[in-house]
C-alpha cells in the first residue's frame, strides 16, 4: 500500500501479486520478480512445521564467512557451527558442500553463531503469521495467539522501510469489507489481504490504519485522535461508507498495533 510518509509514521508498504509478477511498492518505487522468484518466495515463506528450506545461495555465504572468521582467529569453525545447530560435523560438511539443505528452523542459530549484526549477513529475519482474522467489518471471535507460519524478509528492509524491529511485527489476514471504498482507492484493505502489524506502534498520532480489539474481536480500521477532546477521544473510521464512524475514549480503546504493510492479490 503506497501512502505518503508523515512525521513519525512509517509509510505503508504494499506487496501485490498479479499475472505472475510480484511487485513491492514503497514511495513510488516498484520492483518486479519473475514467476520463478514467486515460486521461491512462496516455498520459503510457508509454515515452519512443513520444514521448508531457505535459499541455497546462503550456503556459499556461510562457507565464506567461516573462512573469514577462521582467518581472523575467532575460534569459530565447522565444529562450533555443528554444536550451535545441534547436529554432527558430518551434517555441517554435507551442508557446506550443497548436499544438505539449510533448514528453516536453523537459520536463526546460524545467524547467532556467525554474527547477526554483521551488515553483510544475507540470511532472512522472520515475521510470524498468527491465526487471527482481523475483521474489517463487524468484529468476530478470534483465537489470536495461535501461530500459523513465518515469513522471511531481509532484516535491513524491515528496519528501513517498515521502521520496525522484526520481533514487534506480526502478520494477520483481513476479513470483512469495511476497508473497501466506492469507487476503489489505492489504500483499500480487501478481504483476504494479509497485513503486517507493528505491535510496538499503538499511538494514533499521526492517524493511520490500526488493528484494535472492539470487545468481540479484532478489527482493522482507520484511527485518529479527536483534537481538544476531553477525555481524550479516538475516532474509528472505515473506507466503506456503509459503516458509520464511531468514537471511543482513549481508555476504552484497545489498540493492538499500527498496520505498516499488506500482501494483496490483484
Amino acid at each position: 500500500m503506497r501512502m505518503r510518509a508523515t512525521a513519525g509514521a512509517p509509510p505503508m508498504i504494499s506487496i501485490t501479486r498479479s499475472a505472475g509478477v510480484l511487485m513491492g511498492a514503497t514511495n513510488g518505487i516498484i520492483a518486479t520478480r519473475t514467476q520463478q522468484d514467486i515460486a521461491n518466495i512462496a516455498q520459503h515463506s510457508q509454515c515452519e512445521k512443513r520444514n521448508h528450506f531457505w535459499m541455497d545461495e546462503n550456503i556459499q555465504w556461510i562457507r565464506e564467512r567461516l573462512k573469514k572468521l577462521k582467518a581472523q582467529g575467532s575460534g569459530k569453525n565447522q565444529a562450533g557451527l555443528a554444536r550451535a545447530l545441534n547436529i554432527d560435523t558430518g551434517a555441517v560438511s554435507r551442508m557446506l558442500k550443497g548436499e544438505r539443505k539449510l533448514r528453516l528452523d536453523e537459520v536463526e542459530k546460524v545467524k547467532r553463531y556467525l554474527g547477526e549484526s554483521d551488515a553483510e549477513l544475507p540470511l532472512p529475519t522472520f515475521v510470524r503469521e498468527v491465526d487471527a482474522s482481523a475483521s474489517a467489518g463487524p468484529g468476530s471471535i478470534v483465537h489470536y495467539e495461535d501461530r500459523l507460519s513465518q515469513w522471511g524478509f531481509p532484516e535491513p528492509w524491515v528496519r528501513a522501510e517498515l521502521r520496525a524491529t522484526p520481533k514487534d511485527l506480526e502478520i494477520i489476514m483481513i476479513e470483512g469489507d469495511s476497508g473497501v471504498s466506492t469507487p476503489p482507492r489505492h489504500d483499500d484493505i480487501l478481504p483476504g489481504d494479509r497485513v503486517i502489524v507493528n505491535r510496538a506502534s499503538r499511538a494514533p498520532s499521526p492517524p493511520g490504519y490500526f488493528v484494535l480489539w472492539d470487545g468481540m474481536g479484532l478489527v482493522a480500521k482507520r484511527v485518529e485522535y479527536v483534537p481538544g477532546s476531553e477525555p481524550p477521544t479516538l475516532r474509528i473510521k472505515s473506507n466503506n461508507e456503509r459503516y458509520s464512524p464511531y468514537d471511543v475514549t482513549l481508555d476504552e480503546a484497545n489498540i493492538v498495533g499500527r498496520i505498516v504493510g499488506r500482501w494483496q492479490r490483484l
